[in-house]
């Protein structure tokens, strides 16, 4: 198939039950290392805030909404708490201040949901 230059594909996302299945099957062994972590101190690697946290927050931020029976302050209390402490830093709070650009950006490169 020939593309013209600068042209974008429609690209057509469907994710199957098993894929679902899968996603969150590995969500459920997430939590459960985040909550095994997070018993031997206040932040994933310990008593200091760090890298580890930055990156597993994009995860985890979602995560109490799209799967509230895995991460919730019954089965991941330690996790909620982090979360809390997460959503209140300043980065975090100016970070979640910018603009919400992935529907659009998903839209200029063909991708439907």
């Amino acid at each position: 198939m020939q593309v013209e230059p600068g042209a974008r594909e429609k690209v057509v996302v469907n994710i199957g039950e098993d894929q679902l299945a899968d996603a969150k099957a590995a969500l459920e062994v997430s939590v459960e290392r985040m909550e095994a972590r997070l018993a031997e101190g206040p932040w994933l690697t310990g008593e200091s805030y760090s890298l580890a946290d930055v990156d597993t927050y994009s995860m985890a931020a979602g995560a109490s909404r799209m799967f509230p029976e895995l991460m919730n302050e019954t089965a991941a209390p330690r996790c909620m708490d982090w979360l809390a402490r997460m959503d209140v830093r300043p980065a975090v709070q100016e970070a979640l201040t910018m603009p919400n650009k992935t529907p659009e950006t998903l839209a200029e490169l063909g991708v439907e949901l």
